[in-house]
């Protein structure tokens, strides 16, 4: 009988490991949904996700949700720190573009295997580490969504016990209405959009600074190597006007629309030849 325990012991480990090893899969439901570093809104972005696209969860909180880091994020590493295909020094860091003056997003250990995706100057493109981890808003994934979902349906609940219990008071009485002398003001007013019309970075006091403003058609720059900005604006006859940096605002939804921005220049390069401008403010022109 102890003969038999050790191995009654390790059937049941394999087993135990078995079952939590177990992956949690689930699917995009917003298309160009920005992945993050970090779980704000303000955090850089790693990457973006296609509608239907399949992620792993690894952790879950009450608005985001920690996903198995896309082949296709930004992971970029100094090239000298690699050597034979491992991490060759303790503390590097890993970060979200081709130099320094990009945001680290994890530091590597020493030992760590690498997968080669790009080199660019004295930096190298990999495939994310197992181990890193970022972060997808809740409410772009299907597993948020249901968890939304049922909290709507215990929010429900709740108010029809509410409404049953309070005691309903008595109507004020109408006030005569004025007399007419046109159709109503209601069959006046246009269709109220959707989408916000301003947005602004919150919590920010951006007066006494000098704003510079811009107008066109807010577009995605696209996978380019060594870019400045995430967005660009282009004029009516295709040309570029601006790149487009945006660390605090969430401009996503208002691609492909004509804006006009307001924002501090940051940089003038010879390689793009326009202004590069970090957001402040944004208006939908239409």
């Amino acid at each position: 009988m102890y003969r038999t325990l050790p191995i009654v012991i390790a059937v049941f480990l394999m087993l135990a490991v078995s079952i939590f090893a177990e992956e949690i899969h689930t699917k995009v439901i917003g298309d160009r949904v920005n992945v993050r570093a970090r779980p704000n809104a303000n955090s850089e972005i790693v990457t973006q996700l296609a509608v239907n696209e399949d992620v792993v969860v690894l952790e879950e909180q009450e608005e985001w949700i920690k996903i198995k880091a896309p082949v296709h994020s930004k992971c970029w590493i100094q090239s000298n720190f690699i050597e034979n295909g491992l991490i060759n020094k303790e503390s590097v860091n890993l970060r979200c573009g081709p130099g320094t003056a990009y945001p680290v997003l994890a530091q590597l250990k020493k030992g760590i295997p690498v997968k080669i995706l790009e080199v660019f100057n004295d930096w190298t493109k990999i495939e994310p580490p197992v181990e890193f981890g970022v972060w997808v808003s809740a409410k772009y994934l299907e597993i948020g969504k249901k968890k939304e979902k049922e909290a709507e349906k215990e929010t429900v609940v709740i108010e029809e016990k509410t409404i049953i219990e309070t005691k309903p008071e008595p109507e004020p009485k109408p006030e005569p209405e004025p007399e007419q002398t046109s159709s109503p003001i209601t069959t006046q007013l246009p269709a109220v959009s959707e989408t916000p019309q301003v947005v602004s970075v919150p919590e920010e006091d951006v007066s006494g600074i000098e704003l510079i403003s811009f107008a066109g058609k807010l577009e995605d720059m696209g996978v380019v190597v060594n870019r400045p900005g995430t967005y660009k604006i282009v004029s009516e006859k295709g040309k570029w006007v601006c790149i487009v940096r945006s660390p605090t605002l969430d401009v996503n939804p208002y691609v492909n629309k004509t804006v006009r921005i307001e924002g501090i220049i940051l940089s003038k390069t010879s390689t793009w030849d326009v202004p590069v401008i970090e957001l402040k403010k944004l208006s939908v022109i239409k």
